[in-house]
């Protein structure tokens, strides 16, 4: 009779285990790509507000080709990249994203005059060949830099729920300093390189393009979360991810 209960006791509690342990999962939420990535809310003109509460903002950067450099020009860049990177104090992080691209725009868009029909033709020839789709590619490469204010001036979630909390954190002061700094830097490589801010298109478009591939122009509606709206192509884990039937390779360069 004792080996009768204890067998059924053991029965019940492993059932009801059983069931507990079902219905946790089917009540937990199934995260999808958009619950990972961190982008919230847009808050001002080319800045973006992460969810842990720090800031992101960007803008292209076309470099000198390093190849025909001299010495010297190549030591100048090196010497203001340098100095980008002593201007952004603590909580600073730098994202530098290069994408390869299809070229249909000649590099001359204006004809020139030949002074014989040989060179008028060769010349003609060349920029049909040029602007040909898959012959040729050019980079274009973007710079995002993200600021998290230090952790002893605000709190993650007293900030934006309690009213009376974090008395001495002015947000509105940390986003123009942020944007100073941006277009400090900015101003600083516009002496090497050729600079273009990002604006909210551009930075949701540069987003998007880094996470999926696509270099299609994104928008997004007011007051969206950034997150669930660039997130449109479905994410497939394991050892060979896939997002958007494309696959996902990493490589590591030292």
């Amino acid at each position: 009779m004792e080996l009768l209960t204890f067998g059924l006791g053991t029965l019940t509690g492993a059932g009801t285990a059983w069931c507990v342990n079902r219905l946790h999962r089917l009540r937990t939420p199934t995260e999808g790509l958009g619950d990972l990535l961190g982008w919230a809310f847009l808050i001002d003109e080319g800045v973006i507000l992460m969810k842990d509460g720090s800031f992101l903002s960007g803008f292209e950067l076309d470099p000198p080709d390093l190849e025909t450099t001299t010495a010297a020009e190549a030591s100048s860049v090196a010497d203001s990249v340098h100095d980008m990177l002593m201007l952004l104090g603590e909580g600073y992080g730098i994202e530098v994203n290069v994408h390869r691209c299809h070229s249909k725009t000649y590099p001359m868009p204006v004809r020139h005059s030949f002074h014989t029909a040989s060179l008028c033709a060769m010349e003609n020839e060349r920029r049909q060949q040029y602007c040909e789709n898959g012959n040729h590619y050019k980079l274009r490469r973007a710079v995002l830099i993200t600021h998290t204010p230090p952790r002893e001036h605000w709190s993650r979630w007293e900030a934006p729920m309690i009213q009376s909390a974090q008395k001495g954190l002015d947000y509105a002061h940390l986003l123009i300093g942020f944007k100073q700094t941006i277009k400090e830097v900015r101003a600083l490589l516009e002496s090497r390189f050729t600079v273009k801010a990002l604006s909210s298109t551009g930075l949701l478009t540069e987003c998007h393009c880094a996470l999926t591939g696509h270099n299609d122009r994104v928008s997004s509606p007011p007051h969206s979360y950034l997150s669930h709206a660039l997130a449109s192509d479905d994410f497939q884990t394991g050892f060979y991810p896939v997002i958007g039937g494309e696959h996902v390779f990493v490589s590591t360069i030292t």
